[in-house]
């Protein structure tokens, strides 16, 4: 599924419940589905509004400002050793 968007409904009305599994998964459920949509956790669930009607979506995750910010290597090939950076 990378790069693309799974619709799981388009309409003018919905109501979706959500349950929080283990190993970060997510199960949605709603009258707008034929079954129950299981989210993982590298995927979003997304609600938005196109062309006039509610679309829900499930799709690849993306790297926003809620998550947390990578750490820095400490070891750098290219660094200067602190020996010769005094000289």
């Amino acid at each position: 599924m990378k790069n693309r968007v799974d619709i799981l409904a388009l309409s003018d009305k919905a109501t979706i419940v959500l349950e929080k599994l283990a190993d970060g998964k997510m199960r949605a459920t709603s009258t707008s589905f034929t079954e129950d949509k299981m989210i993982l956790p590298n995927e979003v669930l997304e609600v938005r509004s196109v062309q006039g009607h509610i679309r829900i979506a499930r799709k690849v995750r993306e790297y926003d400002d809620n998550d947390p910010k990578p750490v820095p290597s400490t070891y750098d090939p290219y660094a200067l050793s602190e020996e010769l950076a005094d000289e």
